[in-house]
């Protein structure tokens, strides 16, 4: 596929998370607990990727699980589901407060200085990729964008 698709995956993505913090946040309200909502949430999920993958291994699109294969991994592979549970958890407590768009502002601001030192350390086996003085003004540009939409 070309860095196109997956830069509109990347959008695809983006509107998913700007629209699942509210659900997740009524869910919360209605439930009395943003761990409610995201187990509720994490429940739905789970069976939702439990039936595709169901069609996709069946129709051999994807390799059927090897449960060997996880054994000699390290041990901050497992950790994907526990970050994913503090995101939904956060964005259930957060977003009825902040509203989503100074949620969502706050997020991707986080998410980029976070990801940026993740490049620039080369951190997971990836690549490394220097830091640079535009990356530090675009992510200052950015955090400035999360304080004026706030105020807003």
């Amino acid at each position: 596929m070309s860095d196109t698709a997956y830069i509109i995956m990347a959008l695809i993505a983006g509107s998913l998370l700007a629209t699942q913090g509210p659900i997740n946040g009524k869910l919360a309200g209605i439930f009395g607990a943003p761990t409610v909502a995201a187990l509720i949430s994490f429940c739905v999920g789970t069976v939702a990727l439990f039936l595709l993958n169901i069609v996709l291994i069946s129709s051999q699109k994807v390799p059927a699980p090897r449960p060997a294969l996880a054994l000699g991994l390290p041990w901050w592979i497992w950790t994907g589901g526990l970050l994913g549970a503090g995101v939904v958890s956060l964005a259930a407590a957060a977003v009825p407060r902040l509203g989503a768009a100074t949620y969502i502002s706050a997020i991707i601001w986080a998410q980029l200085v976070c990801a940026a030192f993740l490049d620039h350390i080369g951190a997971f086996g990836y690549p490394a990729r220097p830091m640079s003085l535009i990356k530090l003004l675009g992510m200052a540009s950015l955090g400035l964008g999360v304080f004026l939409i706030r105020k807003g």
